[in-house]
């Protein structure tokens, strides 16, 4: 039977405990504040923090890292099974966000892409000014008794060429 275990997951597991670890250590260095509180008081406090994150506000994500740090602490989870409705709310009002975030990218893009395009219009334009410019150098210049074309000398007169080598 072949081997089905795939080693992302491994890492991806190593990478959450990592950061798990890392916010542990955080609240630890800040003085492990909720020490002396109730578990039970702590996940319900959790609870509350954990409804503001999925109402996208995010004004006390330290004391819920930190609440979660110290229930790990006592070799606890945050309640997450209790707020699962919560969790499915946060999940939408995030797809939400980034579905508005993605569409607003792909209207920047295409306004980027317009933006281009008038350039290279505009840049068109100043090239069609210039040969039209050029065009009319080139026709102010036939009505001079002169003009130098590589070389030789072009004498006009009475509608006619002469050219003569210099």
């Amino acid at each position: 039977m072949p081997d089905t275990h795939d080693p992302t997951d491994d890492l991806i597991a190593w990478m959450l405990q990592n950061e798990q670890f890392k916010a542990v250590k955080a609240y630890l260095d800040r003085g492990r504040r909720y020490r002396a509180r109730d578990a039970q008081m702590l996940k319900a406090r959790w609870l509350i923090l954990f409804e503001q994150t999925a109402a996208l506000d995010f004004t006390d994500e330290t004391e819920r890292h930190d609440i979660e740090a110290e229930l790990r602490l006592r070799k606890m989870e945050p309640p997450i099974e209790q707020a699962l409705e919560t969790l499915h709310a946060f999940k939408r009002r995030v797809d939400e966000r980034n579905a508005e975030f993605f569409q607003d990218l792909a209207m920047r893009e295409n306004a980027a892409r317009y933006f281009e395009r008038l350039v290279a219009e505009y840049e068109a334009g100043l090239a069609v000014r210039e040969v039209r410019r050029i065009r009319l150098m080139v026709i102010a210049n036939l009505a001079r008794p002169a003009i130098f074309f590589s070389g030789s000398i072009s004498v006009r007169r009475r509608g006619s060429f002469v050219a003569t080598h210099l």
